[in-house]
């Protein structure tokens, strides 16, 4: 992950607009206003993914079974 990428996805943290629904996964929450570049919702798409691995290979484990 790049500096500029770790910078974002801090600031998505500090301003608690990544967190999790009933189901278990992240998601992200946006709050007020402003853009967002096309890149930047990939690198937080990418960063979904990375926090919602582990969970997501439990619960199609769990749903093979």
């Amino acid at each position: 992950m790049s500096p500029e990428q770790h910078n974002l996805i801090k600031k998505l943290v500090g301003r608690n607009e990544i967190g999790p629904l009933e189901d278990g996964y992240q998601y992200y929450w946006p709050n007020g206003g402003g853009a967002i570049s096309a890149s930047q919702l990939r690198e937080i798409a990418d960063e979904l993914d990375r926090r919602n691995a582990e969970w997501d290979k439990q619960v199609k484990g769990e749903l093979q079974s």
